[in-house]
């Protein structure tokens, strides 16, 4: 038996390198200093994202699949079976990544099944992963939210590591549910977008600040009746306040986030706030209805740039929206957090009264080709190419946030609107800096936890 495991752990997981997907992910696109590991996906299936610039994503969701309740990883770990954790015995390894490990563990006497992640020996020496790996436990503990996945343990392991112990989780990625359905019908997105929107509310009521929501942080399930459960993951590098003192403070110009669902603000390196998460969620918005990302590039820096600079395709041209639906999706999606819904539960209150009003059975209808689609997408950036050159382009007023109307439309046409007025080349600079110093500061952060591995 022992020997058959063995073989199926030497087979697996060329996908593993640099990342630990069980109870989560870990690292990101160059992007984004990632101590984090978050949740066990136990239905396995093969499916590549969409979205992911330079297929990265793609390779992370087949290291979910591979590492999904199998017991099968790359390397050895630390804890051998049956060793405690806590209150809990391990029963086999799931995964091992570059910021630490993830076990499948078992309490002894009451049976309950958990998933523990241990923080990479090397990293607990470097403060900054120390206080990430911990601020995850504290913001989850802090929200307290059914939809957000439970943390209700943490400790030392004898040679110093951290560990935190979670609930182990059976279900798939929502990209994973998009990549199967998308676009999904109108009873789906609603039943899935509610539990999104209560999860996030119940976060910024906390001041907590996700800042990296996406779809591979979200995990969907079914009960016995088919009705959908959502788990939101990873708060590995939330930011949020106590007693007025930052817990999740960053170095000027590195981002924390994804590209792809990755605000204006937070890509400029600027100061973010929950109004990034609203941007993300309108991201996800878009995806769910069209098929899509508003931005695709294989280039990291391309999709920060048009998140910065370029309006979104509008929604109503890749699939058949109601006009109230895609007003909605493109408010979330303001350049300025200013003009964007003040809170999700406003966001939240407009979408009910839309998705209410239709058949849940429907589906929007694509009705963009490939081919018109990157038209537009050349027009768009020639025209911001233009306007950076020239002068600013003008601001349609939203006046009242409560009333977005960012389309005025007539019959089959409609008129886009411009970016918001801001000194664009300050942010492309600090966008250019900023990824230099982010390259800068993951060479060296690589070079001294392998200084460290081998002293």
């Amino acid at each position: 038996m022992k020997e058959k495991e063995k073989e199926r752990g030497a087979r697996t997981n060329p996908a593993m390198d640099g990342t630990a997907k069980t109870i989560a992910r870990t690292g990101e696109e160059p992007s984004i200093i990632d101590p984090n590991a978050e949740t066990l996906i136990s239905q396995p299936g093969v499916s590549a994202p969409s979205e992911a610039p330079d297929q990265k994503n793609a390779e992370q969701e087949e290291s979910r699949d591979k590492v999904a309740g199998k017991g099968q990883s790359r390397g050895q770990g630390r804890l051998s079976n049956g060793d405690m954790v806590g209150e809990y015995q391990v029963t086999h390894l799931l995964g091992v990544g570059g910021m630490g490990e993830v076990y499948a563990g078992e309490h002894p006497v009451i049976g309950k099944k958990v998933a523990i992640k241990v923080l990479n020996r090397a990293l607990c020496s470097v403060p900054e992963m120390v206080r990430r790996f911990s601020a995850e436990a504290k913001a989850v503990n802090r929200i307290n939210h059914h939809n957000i996945v439970d943390i209700f343990s943490f400790g030392e392991l004898e040679d110093g590591s951290q560990y935190f112990v979670m609930e182990l989780l059976e279900g798939e990625t929502f990209t994973k549910f998009m990549n199967k359905k998308a676009p999904l019908t109108y009873g789906d997105a609603k039943e899935i977008l509610e539990q999104l929107c209560d999860a996030l509310a119940a976060a910024h009521e906390a001041d907590v600040v996700h800042r990296d929501l996406k779809p591979d942080n979200m995990i969907l399930s079914q009960d016995r009746r088919q009705r959908c459960h959502l788990k939101l993951l990873d708060f590995g590098i939330a930011r949020f306040f106590e007693d007025g003192i930052s817990l999740g403070r960053t170095q000027t110009g590195i981002r924390l986030g994804t590209p792809l669902y990755m605000a204006p603000e937070q890509g400029a390196g600027e100061h973010v706030d929950h109004r990034a998460d609203i941007y993300a969620l309108g991201v996800i918005m878009y995806q769910m209805f069209t098929g899509r990302t508003p931005f695709i590039s294989k280039s990291y820096i391309e999709i920060l740039q048009a998140h910065s600079f370029q309006p979104p395709p509008p929604p109503g041209r890749l699939a058949e929206l109601p006009t109230g639906l895609e007003e909605l999706i493109l408010w979330t999606l303001e350049k300025a957090p200013s003009a964007r819904p003040e809170s999700v539960a406003i966001l939240w209150e407009r979408l009910e009264n839309i998705l209410c009003r239709l058949d849940p059975e429907s589906t929007p209808i694509l009705s963009q080709t490939q081919e018109n689609l990157s038209q537009h997408e050349s027009k768009s950036k020639e025209s911001t190419s233009s306007q950076n050159k020239g002068s600013p382009p003008s601001q349609k007023s939203h006046g009242n946030l409560q009333r977005p109307n960012h389309e005025a439309r007539s019959g089959n046409t409609t008129r886009e609107v411009s970016p918001l007025q801001f000194q664009d080349s300050k942010r492309r600079l600090t966008l250019l800096l900023g990824v230099g110093l982010l390259m800068a500061a993951m060479v060296a952060g690589g070079l001294f936890a392998w200084y460290l591995s081998t002293r």
